[in-house]
């Protein structure tokens, strides 16, 4: 393992939110500070119980573990789109987690990109109606398109069917912690072969922290870190790891929460940068986030915000991408600026 220098100019403006606030003033001073790492001792910026509500939020988990009738996700959505299933109607949202035999309505002005199953991107405008139905035994030939299905089908077997839920009360939500949230990976994500940087968040005046990281084999090595991030860099192919981070204090006790991510193989590897290669920035920052890469999704979801026609779409999958890494503060500010919530 090595310390990590610094990020690159992209991955600094994506991940600003991570950076620690320099802690000034009393106690009270820093408690009232905005911000994912800002606050008091042992604070942590945070919606608690309203986070369920917000980003990627369960709505009818109806999917199996498996989906493997799962056609495609709901990468945008403009106007009134909704989906007959089975003969019950239902709005479409972003995120919306389409199964085979899905009809799919668009009002007319609507409009509705789907990240589909076979890997390709399908934009509908409306007036229009069109049924989803699986790849066919020549795409899934393709070894790009069914490593995208996969990737779609094992993600909406995870999400279930979810949503973007709307508006819901914040009350206080700010909590106090005794360990310093891991952000980097995110739980359950994936890390390329070159290596993984591991970011969790600080607490004030503390300033060195413990790393442990143990490998599926049963290997485990610990670091001492100054700061809030650490790259390691030689990692197994393949394997999955599970890494947990605490203050470097002697006699300190606290619950913690430890997260896992698993490495990449070459060939997954490949096969994610064939299929990213020609995609616009919103549908790659989806297939990004489905394949666990959190930290690459973002900056694509920073770039697609800037468009015109699917800047609100964007933004509400960045959001939701902030809230699996952790920095719920920012994935909140982000719907409250779209006024999803209040």
């Amino acid at each position: 393992m090595r310390k990590h220098g610094p990020l690159t100019p992209l991955q600094q403006r994506s991940f600003q939110l991570l950076i620690p606030c320099q802690s000034r003033g009393s106690s009270a001073e820093r408690t009232r500070s905005r911000g994912g790492m800002c606050g008091g001792p042992a604070t942590w910026a945070t919606l608690a119980l309203t986070l369920s509500i917000l980003c990627l939020s369960a709505a009818a988990a109806e999917a199996p573990d498996t989906c493997p009738v799962c056609r495609g996700i709901v990468v945008s959505v403009a106007g009134e789109v909704t989906a007959d299933r089975e003969g019950e109607r239902r709005s479409v949202t972003v995120g919306f987690v389409l199964l085979e035999g899905d009809a799919i309505l668009l009002k007319t002005g609507a409009r509705c990109t789907i990240l589909a199953a076979s890997g390709n991107v399908l934009r509908m405008d409306g007036p229009s109606e069109h049924r989803l139905v699986g790849p066919s035994e020549e795409e899934l030939e393709n070894p790009v398109a069914a490593w995208i299905s996969r990737q779609i089908a094992d993600w909406a077997g995870r999400l279930g069917e979810r949503m973007f839920i709307t508006r819901a009360p914040l009350g206080d939500w700010r909590i106090e912690v005794d360990v310093p949230p891991q952000l980097v990976p995110a739980a359950g994500g994936s890390a390329r072969r070159s290596g993984v940087e591991l970011v969790w968040g600080t607490i004030p005046g503390i300033g060195t922290y413990l790393v442990t990281l143990t490998s599926e084999s049963g290997g485990a090595v610990s670091r001492e870190v100054r700061g809030h991030r650490l790259e390691v860099d030689d990692l197994i192919e393949g394997e999955q790891y599970v890494w947990d981070v605490e203050p470097s204090v002697n006699g300190w006790s606290a619950d913690r929460a430890p997260r896992s991510f698993r490495v990449m193989t070459s060939e997954d590897e490949q096969l994610l940068d064939l299929a990213l290669d020609g995609m616009d920035d919103l549908e790659a920052g989806v297939l990004l986030l489905a394949a666990g890469r959190h930290e690459e999704a973002i900056p694509r979801f920073d770039s697609a915000a800037r468009s015109d026609e699917n800047g609100r779409s964007a933004r509400l999958w960045r959001a939701a991408a902030l809230s699996e890494v952790g920095l719920y503060a920012e994935a909140y500010e982000e719907l409250r600026v779209l006024d999803v919530v209040r």
